[in-house]
Protein backbone atom coordinates (compact mmCIF):
# COMPACT_ATOMS: atom_id res chain seq x y z
CA UNK A 1 0.00 0.00 0.00
CA UNK A 2 2.86 2.38 0.77
CA UNK A 3 4.20 1.92 -2.77
CA UNK A 4 0.81 2.36 -4.46
CA UNK A 5 0.02 5.80 -3.04
CA UNK A 6 3.23 7.48 -4.32
CA UNK A 7 2.71 5.73 -7.67
CA UNK A 8 -0.85 7.06 -7.92
CA UNK A 9 0.31 10.57 -7.01
CA UNK A 10 2.99 10.37 -9.68
CA UNK A 11 0.49 9.23 -12.33
CA UNK A 12 -1.97 11.97 -11.37
CA UNK A 13 0.75 14.60 -11.48
CA UNK A 14 1.68 13.75 -15.07
CA UNK A 15 -1.80 13.06 -16.45
CA UNK A 16 -3.88 15.87 -14.90
CA UNK A 17 -2.53 18.54 -17.29
CA UNK A 18 -3.77 16.43 -20.18
CA UNK A 19 -7.34 16.86 -18.98
CA UNK A 20 -7.11 20.56 -18.16
CA UNK A 21 -8.78 22.89 -20.61
CA UNK A 22 -6.17 24.70 -22.68
CA UNK A 23 -6.63 28.47 -22.48
CA UNK A 24 -5.52 30.26 -25.61
CA UNK A 25 -3.28 33.29 -25.80
CA UNK A 26 -5.00 36.44 -27.06
CA UNK A 27 -2.93 36.36 -30.28
CA UNK A 28 -4.28 32.87 -31.03
CA UNK A 29 -7.78 34.32 -31.30
CA UNK A 30 -6.77 35.65 -34.72
CA UNK A 31 -7.06 32.07 -36.01
CA UNK A 32 -10.83 32.00 -35.48
CA UNK A 33 -12.56 31.83 -38.85
CA UNK A 34 -14.14 35.17 -39.74
CA UNK A 35 -12.05 37.29 -37.35
CA UNK A 36 -10.46 40.40 -38.83
CA UNK A 37 -6.96 41.11 -37.50
CA UNK A 38 -4.75 44.19 -37.48
CA UNK A 39 -1.35 43.91 -35.82
CA UNK A 40 1.03 46.87 -35.56
CA UNK A 41 4.55 46.14 -34.34
CA UNK A 42 7.23 48.40 -32.83
CA UNK A 43 8.93 49.10 -36.18
CA UNK A 44 5.74 50.56 -37.65
CA UNK A 45 4.97 52.47 -34.46
CA UNK A 46 8.43 54.08 -34.74
CA UNK A 47 7.47 55.38 -38.20
CA UNK A 48 4.61 57.44 -36.79
CA UNK A 49 5.61 61.08 -37.18
CA UNK A 50 6.53 62.83 -33.97
CA UNK A 51 3.73 65.21 -33.02
CA UNK A 52 4.40 67.57 -30.16
CA UNK A 53 0.89 67.45 -28.76
CA UNK A 54 -2.62 66.36 -29.67
CA UNK A 55 -5.30 68.33 -27.81
CA UNK A 56 -2.72 69.32 -25.19
CA UNK A 57 -1.59 65.71 -24.63
CA UNK A 58 1.99 64.52 -25.22
CA UNK A 59 1.28 61.35 -27.20
CA UNK A 60 4.98 60.68 -27.87
CA UNK A 61 5.36 59.60 -24.27
CA UNK A 62 2.93 56.71 -24.71
CA UNK A 63 3.90 55.79 -28.28
CA UNK A 64 7.53 55.44 -27.17
CA UNK A 65 6.50 52.83 -24.60
CA UNK A 66 4.31 50.77 -26.95
CA UNK A 67 5.67 47.49 -28.27
CA UNK A 68 2.64 46.43 -30.30
CA UNK A 69 -1.05 46.94 -30.93
CA UNK A 70 -3.37 44.04 -31.75
CA UNK A 71 -6.92 44.62 -32.97
CA UNK A 72 -9.37 41.74 -33.39
CA UNK A 73 -12.92 42.06 -34.68
CA UNK A 74 -15.56 39.42 -35.29
CA UNK A 75 -19.15 39.52 -36.44
CA UNK A 76 -22.01 37.02 -36.17
CA UNK A 77 -20.67 33.46 -35.52
CA UNK A 78 -17.09 34.70 -35.24
CA UNK A 79 -18.23 37.27 -32.65
CA UNK A 80 -19.81 34.56 -30.51
CA UNK A 81 -16.68 32.40 -30.52
CA UNK A 82 -14.32 35.37 -30.10
CA UNK A 83 -16.30 36.64 -27.11
CA UNK A 84 -16.41 33.25 -25.39
CA UNK A 85 -12.68 32.60 -25.92
CA UNK A 86 -11.75 36.09 -24.69
CA UNK A 87 -13.83 35.63 -21.54
CA UNK A 88 -11.95 32.37 -20.83
CA UNK A 89 -8.62 34.15 -21.29
CA UNK A 90 -9.62 37.01 -18.99
CA UNK A 91 -10.82 34.53 -16.39
CA UNK A 92 -7.49 32.66 -16.55
CA UNK A 93 -5.58 35.95 -16.16
CA UNK A 94 -7.58 36.69 -13.00
CA UNK A 95 -7.82 40.41 -13.77
CA UNK A 96 -10.39 42.89 -12.54
CA UNK A 97 -11.92 45.47 -14.87
CA UNK A 98 -10.51 48.99 -14.68
CA UNK A 99 -13.48 50.41 -16.51
CA UNK A 100 -16.89 49.15 -17.54
CA UNK A 101 -19.38 50.99 -19.75
CA UNK A 102 -22.70 49.89 -21.20
CA UNK A 103 -24.78 51.72 -23.77
CA UNK A 104 -27.69 50.41 -25.83
CA UNK A 105 -26.52 46.79 -25.92
CA UNK A 106 -22.81 47.53 -26.25
CA UNK A 107 -20.63 46.59 -23.29
CA UNK A 108 -17.04 47.81 -23.11
CA UNK A 109 -14.54 46.76 -20.47
CA UNK A 110 -10.91 47.80 -19.98
CA UNK A 111 -8.36 45.61 -18.23
CA UNK A 112 -4.72 46.09 -17.23
CA UNK A 113 -2.47 43.03 -17.15
CA UNK A 114 0.91 43.53 -15.53
CA UNK A 115 3.66 41.41 -17.03
CA UNK A 116 7.40 41.57 -17.33
CA UNK A 117 9.23 44.84 -18.05
CA UNK A 118 7.87 45.33 -21.60
CA UNK A 119 4.88 43.04 -21.43
CA UNK A 120 2.21 45.09 -19.67
CA UNK A 121 -1.10 45.08 -21.52
CA UNK A 122 -4.16 47.25 -21.70
CA UNK A 123 -7.06 45.27 -23.09
CA UNK A 124 -10.21 46.92 -24.39
CA UNK A 125 -12.98 44.34 -24.84
CA UNK A 126 -16.18 45.52 -26.52
CA UNK A 127 -19.23 43.31 -27.06
CA UNK A 128 -22.41 43.98 -28.98
CA UNK A 129 -25.08 41.36 -29.74
CA UNK A 130 -23.56 40.56 -33.16
CA UNK A 131 -20.05 42.04 -32.98
CA UNK A 132 -16.99 41.74 -30.72
CA UNK A 133 -13.90 43.96 -30.82
CA UNK A 134 -10.69 43.52 -28.83
CA UNK A 135 -7.81 46.00 -28.73
CA UNK A 136 -4.61 45.00 -26.95
CA UNK A 137 -1.90 47.59 -26.29
CA UNK A 138 1.33 45.93 -25.19
CA UNK A 139 4.34 47.79 -23.84
CA UNK A 140 6.27 49.14 -20.88
CA UNK A 141 3.61 51.65 -19.84
CA UNK A 142 1.79 51.73 -16.52
CA UNK A 143 -1.71 52.74 -15.46
CA UNK A 144 -0.17 56.05 -14.34
CA UNK A 145 0.98 56.73 -17.92
CA UNK A 146 -2.57 56.33 -19.19
CA UNK A 147 -3.92 58.38 -16.27
CA UNK A 148 -1.50 61.21 -17.10
CA UNK A 149 -2.76 61.26 -20.68
CA UNK A 150 -6.44 61.13 -19.71
CA UNK A 151 -6.22 63.78 -16.99
CA UNK A 152 -4.58 66.47 -19.14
Amino acid sequence: MKKIIPLLLLILTFTSPLYAQKVKEISELSKIKGVTVVQINKQLLNLIPKIDQVNGIDTNQLIGKLESILILNGEDKAATQLGKEMQLILKSLKVEPLLYASDEGEETTMYYVEGSKKENQFILFSQEPDEVSIIVLKGSFTPQDISTLVNK
